[in-house]
């Protein structure tokens, strides 16, 4: 009898193979898994260590810019010292470069000067760096040279003459100087830019020479010097005949038309000072040669027919203006008007048509038509003791000086 035919499902292995592949699958696969998890973790270390090194980076980037942007500070600082002994700073209003923004601050007077300039990263408000260098000045070839010795001395907003305008006596500019028909230059012309024609020069015409610099002044020594005299507040008005000095008026000063000013000492004004038509000032004889100050922290206007003169001292004694205004109306000089010397280093003063003055310090000279400055002989030998500082030599770093905080 015939065995019956018996039927199976599952395949019987042979000799175990498939087993032993299945097996080694599985080896495979956790080696894989394995490879790649470690694979993984040696990545997320790269990638984190890459990130680190990126922001290490980036920042030492940003305090190396901020050292550079405080530097550079110094250096301008330094530059903008010897060419006007009065420059104070950026005044609280950052200076924006392509790579942040720095400011400058310097303090001190006479021959010695402290620098703080900070740089910041990418700019001051929410900055990401910031660094401050600070730095000590001094100058040793201080002298006592006449301090008006031009009759017209701009800084660098040029001097432009109008029409028959004319300077007699020596003109210099850091900048250019630029004349109309008929104006003329009654002695040597100097500018560190350019010399136009108009003006007629007599003299020598000097054209792209070497910065001058301005003079500067020690406005807190009569600021203090008019104090002590008694301080008034509120807005003061001049009429009829007025003696006054030294005073401190903190406010306004105004002269009445037809007025008369006779300073008896230095006058400090926080506000402006302006006068009304054909008014007249002088220094009282009792102050001598020496003169005195009328110092205002405002503009200086003088309206029509304004007339300032000397007193009768041999020599003469004048009244010098002063204002450290940054305005392009620092100082006015209304139509035929006769004023003193005038002291701007940081404003322009503008002599208005038929207008006379004897000599003048300004950022900026504009002469009307047929205004004249006509310097004054005194002015070669008077070197105001005690009113403007001495003309300085260049300012020096001071060594061990050096400074450099994050704070």
């Amino acid at each position: 009898m015939a065995k019956p035919i018996k039927w199976s499902l599952i395949p019987k292995s042979s000799s175990g193979i498939n087993d032993n592949k299945n097996t080694q699958n599985g080896q495979v696969l956790v080696l894989a898994l394995t490879a790649t998890a470690v694979m993984l973790i040696f990545s997320v270390g790269l990638i984190t260590f890459a990130t680190n090194g990126y922001r290490n980076s980036s920042s030492s980037y940003k305090k190396a810019e901020a050292i550079n942007l405080a530097e550079a500070g110094v250096e301008k600082a330094i530059f903008e010292l010897n060419l006007n002994s009065g420059y104070t700073g950026t005044g609280g209003t950052p200076i924006t470069l392509t790579n942040g923004q720095l400011e400058i601050t310097v303090s001190g007077s006479g021959n010695t000067r402290t620098i703080t300039s900070t740089g910041y990263v990418p700019q001051k408000t929410n900055y990401k760096s910031k660094k401050i260098v600070k730095i000590s000045l001094s100058n040793t070839n201080n002298t006592t040279s006449s301090v008006f010795q031009y009759t017209a001395q701009a800084g660098s907003g040029s001097i432009t003459m109008a029409n028959n305008s004319s300077i007699n006596f020596k003109a210099a500019s850091n900048a250019n100087i630029s004349g109309g028909n008929g104006s003329q230059i009654n002695g040597d012309a100097y500018a560190v830019g350019t010399i136009s024609t108009p003006p007629a020069v007599s003299g020598q015409r000097q054209q792209n020479q070497p910065l001058l610099q301005i003079p500067a002044m020690d406005y807190d020594y009569w600021r203090n010097l008019a104090a002590a005299g008694g301080t008034q507040n509120g807005t003061y008005n001049i009429s009829g005949n007025v003696n006054l000095g030294p005073k401190r008026i903190n406010g306004n000063v105004t002269m009445s038309n037809n007025s008369n000013l006779t300073l008896t000492g230095p006058v400090y004004i926080t506000g402006n000072f302006s006068t009304g038509n054909n008014t007249t000032i002088k220094p009282s004889d009792s102050l001598g040669s020496d003169g005195t100050v009328m110092l205002v922290d405002g503009t200086i206007t003088f309206s029509n027919g304004v007339t300032v003169s000397p007193n009768n001292a041999n020599p003469k004694g004048y009244i010098l203006f002063a204002t450290p205004s940054t305005s392009n109306n620092a100082v006015t000089i209304g139509n035929n008007g006769s004023i003193g010397p005038i002291f701007a280093p940081n404003g322009r003063v503008t002599v208005s048509n038929n207008a006379t003055n004897t000599c003048l310090i300004a950022k900026t000279v504009s002469l009307s038509n047929n205004a004249t400055v006509t310097y004054d002989s005194r002015f070669a030998t008077m070197q105001y003791t005690g009113l403007i500082t001495a003309i300085l030599g260049p300012f020096t770093a001071t060594t061990g000086t050096w400074q450099e905080t994050s704070n």
